[in-house]
């Protein structure tokens, strides 16, 4: 038995079934459904498919679907123009078929669906396309989201062509390792968000200028290669990941003061520039372990609160090189073997 409640706008405001397949239809009690609202499917347990195709739905609103941990399929109709953000938190969908009417979807839309392998996009959509089960904006330059069963980076379509990566593009993807390239100037808050899988993530050859808010959150990355364009690392960017090691770039002016909230294992950080960082939201009291490395050109007693060690100088001067693609990633490595 369904059960489905629909307001005088067309909008669906509650549903309960105990069908493993749910048929919605185009109306009820002579009403046009028009849009899913926000938890109105929330927390169903039994329903694996909901099929939609015969509504004419135009818009499924922020966590419709949130919790339905059964739920492996939504069949979208020819209607849907807009898919809101956290629309399918929580479930269980494997797949997805994006039909030509969508006009708006972002990378939060598929949020925190961790069995989504496959997602596949009209070739008549006129905003959007998939390639191997990813979705992009419709010249390819900027990911939406990427399938969350990709272990091997090279697999990602487009890669060195990427422009921009949005917000939960990788969000629970299964990738080792990460390496951008030099064509991507963008990311987002959230990109690379609970990544469990992430050892490392090398951003130095792309020209990105800001590391968003909450961009690593809660991923496994033990390091990252920040890229010498970056000027700012913004509220959170870190937080709750499990970085141990990072090198920031002297190009680096800004670091937000909770920038490092919650990264419990981060052991050193080598800043190369010469900016006053006094702000930079670290204490020993946070950082019981935590050593900070400068160069001389860092005139400033202490990173945060934690005093400053200055660097063997010998050392740094072999990797003083300007070619951007080597100085960076041979200078990461031997400061983590200097400093630990």
């Amino acid at each position: 038995m369904t059960q489905i409640l629909v307001n005088s706008d067309g909008v669906v405001t509650s549903f309960s079934s105990n069908e493993i397949i749910a048929v919605l239809p185009a109306s009820i009690n002579s009403i046009n459904l028009l849009q899913i609202g926000s938890n109105s499917f929330v927390s169903n347990t039994v329903t694996t498919t909901i099929d939609l195709r015969g509504t004419n739905i135009q818009r499924i609103c922020q966590f419709a679907f949130q919790s339905c941990s059964f739920l492996q399929e939504v069949l979208l109709p020819n209607t849907i123009t807009t898919i809101d953000s956290n629309s399918f938190v929580g479930t269980g969908i494997t797949k997805i078929f994006i039909p030509a009417s969508l006009q708006s979807i972002i990378g939060c839309s598929l949020n925190q669906m961790q069995n989504l392998v496959n997602i596949t996009v009209s070739e008549s959509n006129s905003k959007f396309c998939s390639i191997n089960g990813s979705i992009f904006t419709k010249d390819k330059s900027k990911l939406i989201k990427a399938r969350v069963d990709m272990m091997n980076e090279n697999d990602l379509p487009c890669k060195d062509t990427l422009l921009r990566a949005d917000a939960y593009a990788f969000t629970c993807s299964c990738m080792k390792t990460f390496t951008a390239s030099r064509s991507l100037l963008e990311i987002n808050q959230h990109t690379f968000h609970c990544m469990y899988e992430i050892s490392t993530i090398d951003l130095s050859l792309s020209s990105i200028t800001t590391i968003p808010a909450k961009c690593f959150w809660g991923s496994a990355m033990k390091h990252i290669l920040l890229p010498t364009t970056c000027v700012e690392l913004q509220s959170s960017a870190f937080l709750s990941s499990l970085i141990q090691y990072l090198i920031i770039p002297a190009s680096v002016k800004t670091i937000s003061a909770n920038a490092f909230d919650d990264c419990k294992h981060l052991k050193r950080v080598f800043y190369q520039g010469s900016y006053d960082q006094t702000n930079a939201g670290v204490s020993r009291q946070t950082f019981p372990s935590l050593k900070v490395y400068v160069l001389d050109i860092y005139t400033f007693k202490t990173f945060g609160t934690i005093p400053v060690m200055k660097c063997d100088q010998c050392l740094i001067n072999i990797h003083t090189c300007n070619h951007h693609q080597r100085s960076t990633r041979t200078l990461y490595f031997v400061t983590l073997i200097f400093i630990q």
